[in-house]
C-alpha cells in the first residue's frame, strides 16, 4: 500500500496534477492524512481478498466494504477510477505478482452509479481468490502493524 499509495498522489491523471480538483486538492492538502490512509487501504484490501484482517469504514457505504461515502466528496470519474485501478495493477507488477494470480485474485465489477452522479467501478476479488495472495497480503499487513 505504500507503493500504491505514493504511486497514486504522483499520478498526473488522479494525484496532484488532476483535472479534478477535488482530488488534486486532497493530494496536495491533505497528505499528512496519508499514513492513516494507508493504513485503512492495507485493511480494506487484506479484508476483500478473504482475511484475515477487517475493514471498517469511517463513512460507511451500502455495503459493509462500500467505500461510496468516503469518495463521493472526490467526485471520481470512470477514467480516474480507471487510472486508480490502473496503478494497482502497476504497483502489483512492481512486485512481481505474477498476472494469474492477478487475474485470479481482482477483476473490476460493473459500473454502480453514486448518488454524487459518480460513476464507478469497484475492485472486487474474483471467486476463490488465491491464497499465496491472500498470504501475500496478510504478511504485508503484519508487517504495517
Amino acid at each position: 500500500m505504500d507503493n500504491f499509495s505514493d504511486a497514486v498522489v504522483k499520478n498526473p491523471i488522479v494525484g496532484q496534477k488532476s483535472k479534478n480538483r477535488q482530488l488534486r486538492k486532497w493530494h496536495t492538502k491533505n497528505l499528512e492524512r496519508l499514513p492513516g490512509l494507508k493504513f485503512m487501504r492495507t485493511l480494506w484490501v487484506c479484508d476483500v481478498s478473504g482475511g484475515p484482517f477487517k475493514f471498517v469504514g469511517t463513512k460507511p457505504g451500502a455495503t459493509p466494504l462500500g467505500l461510496e461515502e468516503a469518495h463521493r466528496e472526490l467526485r471520481i470519474s470512470p477514467a480516474e477510477f480507471d487510472e486508480v485501478a490502473a496503478e494497482l495493477g502497476r504497483t502489483l507488477d512492481h512486485f512481481k505478482v505474477p498476472k494469474l494470480e492477478k487475474a485470479e485474485s481482482w477483476q473490476p465489477s460493473p459500473r454502480t452509479n453514486t448518488p454524487a452522479g459518480c460513476r464507478c467501478r469497484r475492485l472486487t476479488p474474483a471467486h476463490g481468490t488465491d491464497s499465496r495472495l491472500r498470504a501475500y497480503i496478510s504478511q504485508s499487513v503484519h508487517n504495517v502493524l
